[in-house]
């Protein structure tokens, strides 16, 4: 407000809708801009689990996250929900698959039909004598985490499924995700325009120094994460990449969620100033100098 900063990326979005930042004589004196950031956040299931292995499951606890409900409420909309772990607005991402919305009876059936059923009366939903009772990670760095976390609590259980909320500490959180101590996670990944998602997808990257923190294993995803690494024309690269798109929208191993829009304030003396997928490049700005008297 008094001025003395040129430009700040990391504007929050609490600040992004303050109404100071609005007014007429801050308009005049600084540039608002918004623009998508390539980073996605998911719910990850560990695999290794038992409510977990059928990807049935993994489609109905998607359609039981009220995705648009937490992205308005909690995100101030600020966000697009995306489909898959490539970048929303790079070559890779394909928009004719569509989120899966919520649908809580859509949601029941997929958990029926994987022989997830109330057996016993008590109201939670069991296979094998074992309850559907899991626990999700979250950390405690950003308070809107436990928001969401409460918000999907409330969905879960009343398709008949508990998930004890389990909040650590920030700087033991990585740690325990690595280690794969956990159930479901909520967790995020920055992705490249045309990145190598080989240590995040593939099965050998299971163990021990693999991103694949949820120990997913699927033959054809495989296949194409290792031709992908010998394929120099993008053109064939990016057609294989979709079809993965395609095969992780109906397996579901993570429940993506959002990218979120990175937002800034510039100061209008600045000229030169474009705002690149990744950011800025300072090098480019420049004052005028008659501005600088």
């Amino acid at each position: 407000m008094s001025g003395n900063i040129d430009a700040d990326f990391e504007i929050t979005q609490e600040l992004w809708y303050d109404q100071r930042t609005l007014t007429p004589n801050f308009l005049k004196q600084f540039a608002r801009s918004q623009f998508l950031t390539p980073l996605y956040t998911y719910v990850g299931w560990n695999l290794n689990r038992p409510f977990f292995k059928d990807y049935r499951v993994r489609q109905a606890l998607s359609h039981l996250i009220p995705k648009k409900k937490i992205l308005d409420d909690i995100h101030k909309g600020l966000g697009q929900e995306v489909t898959g772990p490539f970048f929303i607005n790079g070559p890779v991402y394909d928009h004719n698959i569509k989120p899966l919305a919520y649908n809580p009876s859509k949601a029941r059936e997929l958990l029926k039909e994987a022989g997830w059923i109330d057996h016993d009366g008590d109201g939670i939903r069991d296979k094998d004598g074992v309850p559907f009772v899991f626990e999700y990670l979250i950390h405690n760095a950003k308070e809107y985490h436990q928001k969401i976390a409460d918000i999907i609590k409330e969905s879960l259980e009343q398709a008949g499924i508990i998930m004890n909320i389990r909040v650590i500490d920030w700087s033991i959180f990585s740690q325990t995700v690595t280690e794969r101590n956990f159930d479901a996670v909520r967790f995020a990944w920055g992705t490249g325009i045309d990145g190598d998602e080989f240590q995040i997808w593939h099965s050998s990257q299971s163990g021990k120094g693999g991103s694949n923190f949820i120990s997913f294993a699927d033959p054809e995803v495989d296949q194409i994460l290792e031709e992908c690494r010998n394929l120099f024309d993008p053109l064939e690269r990016w057609k294989k990449y979709r079809k993965m798109h395609h095969i992780l929208h109906k397996l579901q191993p993570y429940s993506f969620l959002f990218s979120f829009d990175t937002l800034a304030f510039y100061h209008r003396k600045f000229r030169g100033v474009k705002l690149y997928t990744r950011g800025a490049n300072l090098n480019e700005w420049y004052i005028q100098e008659q501005e600088k008297q």
